[in-house]
């Protein structure tokens, strides 16, 4: 039995997936290549082989031979991966990787060929060295392949509620708003699962999944470290998985050319940008960080130089002039007052639970409590991620809000701005014409020291602008029952994966 926070909207439709509803579908599907947990170096999954031309423009992938989906629905074909690509670009798609997947084939399909049943060919319009990456099930935005088949066969509705994959489950039973039942594939291609059954079970507080491991009604839950030493005294054991996240502050309405643009918003003042910058550094002066890293994250994390993807680490792409800003509410006030606003002013803050990343709820009052010390008069707004506040990021319309949000790590600098930080992307927190044209640059350079460069050049632009504030880097909690033997969830993914590989006590 896992506990979880959310299932998200409990569809499990890879064209309507963003969030916890992954978690299930990893369980039930398979991506095209996978992540090894430990050192994350990226191995075949339904592909068995993969490679690219000289001119970084042409990927060729091989489908292993032996995949079958679920239920009888047949053998895995390239038709199957062409159907459920073309799906996750639609139109009406809300992926969080349809963005990506729409600028790898240029927008059209007849840019993904099939050669034959079992290899594809991708052409993308440019070098895009990250797409191997975000074919895995080491990033949120990676998909895996639904049967083309099952899907005309039964027809939409039913294949997203009773979905077919060629993962290590089948899903047995789902009750709206409370469990999803899977069952183990005896003898799977890839791993067979420790146990025959798992029950992914909605329970929305800590407390009761706390209560619950404690009685060996439930075998495992991501809690907040907060409540790591708590778990300990219980008996529970505990396992920590470093650089999940990092934390930061996003100011809404910094999309330029869009209709949504909020060019009165105290931070970003479009008639006098140099008094939108002074807001902006105020409110990130106004955050004591160490503070929430102790108390709130009991530890488990460290103060951030940079915020998005550029989490605090021993990673290539950070660079070491990125210093964590000091607290400092005078001069926040100062700054406030220098920008235009002596007497503060008024926003609204979202705050929302994330999969797999509890604590975010708990840093978002903490920034809300320090912005009211200098004078901000903050709405508090609790809401769900999904579909709520997620509906509002892919419509850009954040005006007048400034909320908290932590995204997973990124082996790729590029692919978390192309997932969410240019107009082009399914959601995004800023367009920025100079984000913009340096992701580009990322994506389109093979040589891994000059990418890593140009990495640094973005993020040096983000702090030095303070386009967002950051907060702190945040490890994930999984809490133990005493049924559950080891665990080997992928290092630095904060969400529910790997389960078909936890292994029973002893």
């Amino acid at each position: 039995m896992i506990g979880v926070r959310t299932l998200g909207t409990e569809v499990w439709d890879e064209a309507k997936a963003s969030g916890a509803e992954k978690e299930i579908l990893q369980m039930v599907g398979d991506t095209l290549l996978r992540m090894d947990p430990a050192t994350r170096e990226l191995r075949p999954g339904l592909v068995e082989s993969w490679q690219v031309s000289s001119d970084g423009r042409t990927w060729t992938f091989s489908l292993r031979a032996d995949i079958r989906f679920h239920d009888g629905w047949g053998p895995l074909t390239a038709e199957d991966v062409k159907f459920t690509w073309a799906r996750v670009i639609s139109k009406e798609s809300v992926a969080l990787g349809a963005g990506i997947l729409r600028e790898a084939v240029n927008g059209n399909m007849e840019n993904f060929e099939i050669v034959n049943a079992r290899q594809f060919r991708i052409r993308t319009p440019s070098i895009q060295i990250d797409l191997p990456l975000n074919l895995s099930n080491g990033v949120l935005q990676a998909f895996t392949i639904q049967s083309r088949r099952y899907f005309g066969a039964v027809g939409e509705e039913r294949a997203v509620t009773h979905p077919v994959g060629t993962g290590p489950f089948r899903l047995a039973s789902h009750v709206r708003g409370q469990q999803v039942t899977l069952e183990a594939v005896a003898s799977h291609w890839r791993q067979t699962p420790g146990f025959k059954t798992v029950v992914v079970r909605i329970i929305r507080e800590e407390a009761a999944m706390l209560a619950e491991l404690q009685s060996s009604t439930l075998d495992l839950a991501p809690l907040s470290v907060s409540l790591k030493r708590e778990a300990q005294r219980a008996g529970l054991h505990s396992s920590s998985v470093p650089s999940t996240a990092n934390a930061y502050v996003v100011f809404g309405g910094m999309y330029p050319g869009h209709q949504n643009y909020d060019r009165n918003a105290p931070w970003i003042q479009a008639e006098n940008p140099a008094k939108g910058r002074l807001v902006r550094e105020a409110l990130t002066l106004a955050i004591a960080r160490r503070a929430i890293v102790e108390r709130i994250l009991s530890g488990e994390g460290q103060p951030a130089g940079a915020p998005f993807s550029f989490i605090p680490g021993p990673f290539r792409f950070n660079d070491p002039n990125w210093k964590v800003p000091p607290y400092d509410p005078a001069r926040a006030k100062r700054l406030l007052a220098e920008g235009g606003y002596p007497s503060g002013f008024t926003m609204d803050m979202p705050i929302y639970p994330l999969a797999g990343r509890p604590e975010v709820e708990d840093i978002a009052h903490a920034v809300a409590d320090m912005y009211e010390m200098i004078g901000i008069r903050v709405n508090r707004i609790p809401m769900e991620y999904r579909p709520t506040f997620r509906a509002r990021l892919a419509a850009r319309a954040t005006k007048g809000m400034v909320f908290v949000n932590a995204n997973t790590f990124y082996d790729e600098p590029a692919a978390f701005f192309r997932v969410a930080g240019a107009p082009e992307a399914t959601l995004a927190f800023i367009h920025d014409a100079r984000v913009s044209a340096t992701v580009k640059s990322l994506s389109g350079e093979l040589d891994t020291e000059k990418r890593m460069a140009l990495a640094r050049e973005l993020g040096n632009y983000i702090v030095r602008e303070r386009l967002a504030a950051p907060i702190a880097s945040m490890s994930g909690m999984w809490i133990m029952g005493k049924k559950v033997g080891k665990v080997q969830f992928i290092t630095s993914m904060a969400t529910l994966n790997s389960v078909e590989y936890i292994t029973p006590a002893r």
